[in-house]
């Protein structure tokens, strides 16, 4: 063993041991800068790690966006697509912790929540947003359309899916909306996108739910059977020939007057038989 140590000694050296361990302790020793961009038209985020470990990434990533809402926040798990770039125009997806440790130093990282993030022609310039917010859209609802992907409870019909892609290419401020605030669950865009063709733009493709129906139908009084009704007009019209009949008799009966007490001034006869 004693002898052997001098040949290690040697090819350590040779083989350049110490620039191996210096290469393996640099990213702990000094940190590894990587830039992130959330896919397609995100803000870009310098961030520094210490180790090749891809839910730390999430996590740092997650702490410099800003919340969706007060008291709500983006959790790592929100983060669920990562690609390291390749210029000018490639992309790889990370998956495993050995694919972060391929980005080199100074590197650039996409990350995406909902979207994947295509293998080929992605770059760094600067487009239009209007232009990729309206590009969005209509693959959006495209993927809800009769060629999509989406489950056939959230499925639009084929004049459905025109109507919404001819108000997308006018730049209809209200669907666009929609798909900024309920692209993350369809089923609200879709009964909200269909409300607004229906109310707004006279545009009638389906009858509402029968839910909503059967809330309307509880809120409003239902009518009497129409045999109780029946009975309840016949009733009325007794009453009312009872008061008519009541009303000829009281007319035609004869004043009857008593004698005692009738104010007629007495007659020759009767004051003789007083007498």
């Amino acid at each position: 063993m004693a002898k052997s140590l001098p040949v290690i000694e040697g090819s350590w050296r040779y083989m350049g041991g110490s620039s191996i361990v210096f290469h393996s302790m640099k990213t702990f020793i000094f940190g590894k800068l990587v830039r992130t961009i959330e896919y397609p038209d995100g803000e870009m985020v310098s961030i520094v790690i210490r180790t090749n470990n891809l839910n730390r990434l999430k996590n740092e990533i997650i702490k410099q966006q800003p919340a969706l809402f007060p008291g709500v926040e983006l959790d790592f798990s929100d983060v669920k697509y990562l690609s390291r770039w390749t210029p000018p125009h490639f992309t790889e997806p990370c998956i495993k912790n050995k694919d972060l440790k391929m980005v080199p130093d100074g590197g650039v990282i996409f990350w995406s929540r909902f979207d994947s993030i295509p293998k080929r022609g992605v770059t760094l310039d600067i487009k239009d947003k209007e232009t990729i917010k309206l590009d969005q859209a209509i693959q959006y609802v495209s993927k809800l359309g009769k060629g999509g992907v989406a489950e056939e409870s959230l499925k639009l019909t084929e004049q459905q899916e025109n109507a919404l892609i001819d108000l997308l290419l006018e730049k209809d401020e209200a669907i666009l909306a929609l798909h900024r605030n309920f692209s993350p669950y369809p089923n609200i865009f879709k009964y909200h996108a269909l409300r607004y063709l229906s109310h707004k733009k006279g545009l009638n493709f389906e009858q509402p739910s029968t839910k909503f129906k059967n809330d309307i139908e509880l809120s409003q009084p239902s009518p009497p059977p129409p045999q109780q009704q029946t009975q309840q007009t016949q009733q009325t019209t007794q009453q009312q020939q009872q008061q008519q009949q009541q009303q000829q008799q009281q007319q035609t009966k004869p004043i009857q007057t008593d004698s005692k007490t009738s104010t007629k001034p007495p007659s020759i006869t009767d004051i003789n038989a007083t007498i």
